[in-house]
């Protein structure tokens, strides 16, 4: 209970950061059109792995709809997505703690994106167990016998691995299963044999914690011969306003893993990207150069940010005296990494200046929001 009472005051600050889509009945027949294989096709569209992130939220008032609203918002007019992919699997666990969907590619053969859920505020366990970041587990998913087990927050840690126990629907074979199986089913089928594979992870907040914590695990997957040995295979991570919830060794460890597989020697290629927006609270509140308000160029009062700049130092130091240090996986600058700034939306109704916690958590959910980072990048975020 005490830990529960201790986590409040960041609860509060994930309240307003979701995004609440509509529900729909339509489930539109889904059309395909094979045109070609290659690596990497949609070369890396941020656009594309944004919206697709977003729809992830589309029921999440409603888990029952869960698949028709789906279908239907992945095909709507106007989005980066339309007529690209379609709707091949879902997952959705009995709390609704942890929501995952696959899409297929209408025009590449053999490409596919993995797409998890972030934290749905309404979901007390949900959101304490992407924030509980007090404590370490080992990341376990390696073949590196000459490392101790990189750690990772125990929280996200766990999410994760109720992610890859996960029975979801298949939509192609009207059976049940995870997506790891789902995966080495379809890179293991006649069709795709010698013929380039593409898996795209992506995630916005929480999600994209798992989305890159999943990459790592599907590269061993495929260095034990699980996944498809056959074929080349492409790997790109994307994460969205993602927390840095990483040690330095688990970063080093992840970072040695897109070096070794920068090309396809060895018939897999991995890649990865870091997006975020600098006024976005969450890649930075928990990483170690954190210097509270004075790194969001938010319109504080002095009172109420002497308030907000303890809460946050509490929770540092509580962080630190436990001997926990976290880092992103990559560094501002690298080629990698892509700094969305929400300047431009910034709407007349926001509180400026902002005098209580109302209004501070406002601009904490305007600039987490993911449809804030579609329209960032200029694209249409879904309705």
């Amino acid at each position: 209970m005490k830990k529960i009472l201790f986590l409040l005051p960041i609860i509060a600050l994930f309240l307003t950061t979701t995004c609440k889509k509509n529900s729909y009945d339509v489930n539109p027949p889904i059309s395909m059109e094979e045109e070609g294989t290659a690596i990497n096709p949609i070369d890396n569209d941020l656009k594309q792995m944004a919206t697709l992130c977003s729809m992830a939220y589309v029921s999440e008032n409603d888990p029952s709809t869960l698949e028709d609203s789906l279908v239907y918002i992945i095909n709507q007019i106007n989005l980066a997505t339309s007529d690209r992919w379609y709707v091949v699997w879902y997952g959705i666990d009995n709390s609704n703690s942890t929501v995952a969907y696959v899409a297929k590619s209408t025009k590449y053969t053999h490409t596919f994106a993995l797409i998890i859920r972030g934290e749905e505020y309404k979901n007390l366990v949900n959101t304490v167990e992407g924030i509980d970041v007090f404590a370490l587990n080992d990341y376990e998913f390696h073949n590196n016998k000459q490392i101790s087990n990189p750690k990772v927050a125990i929280g996200p840690y766990l999410a994760f691995k109720e992610l890859i126990n996960l029975v979801g629907e298949d939509r192609l074979s009207f059976e049940k299963k995870t997506f790891t199986k789902f995966f080495q089913e379809r890179f293991n089928d006649g069709n795709s044999v010698g013929k380039p594979i593409n898996l795209y992870l992506a995630g916005h907040s929480t999600g994209g914690n798992m989305a890159t914590l999943a990459l790592p695990y599907f590269v061993q997957l495929m260095e034990n011969g699980m996944l498809s040995n056959k074929s080349p295979l492409y790997i790109g991570g994307f994460s969205f306003g993602t927390p840095s919830i990483y040690t330095p060794e688990f970063v080093d460890f992840f970072n040695s893993k897109l070096l070794q597989y920068n090309d396809l020697k060895e018939n897999l290629i991995i890649d990865y990207q870091r997006i975020f927006n600098p006024n976005d609270l969450f890649p930075i509140v928990f990483y170690g150069n954190f210097n509270g308000i004075n790194d969001l160029n938010y319109p504080v009062s002095p009172d109420l940010g002497s308030a907000i700049n303890s809460t946050i130092g509490r929770i540092g130091k509580v962080i630190k005296d436990k001997g926990i240090e976290y880092k992103p996986i990559l560094k501002s600058g690298s080629s990698k990494v892509t700094k969305v700034p929400f300047t431009a939306l910034v709407p007349d109704d926001l509180p400026n200046p902002i005098v209580s916690l109302n209004g501070y958590l406002q601009h904490v959910g305007f600039n987490h929001d993911i449809n804030n980072y579609i329209k960032a990048l200029g694209a249409n975020p879904p309705r």
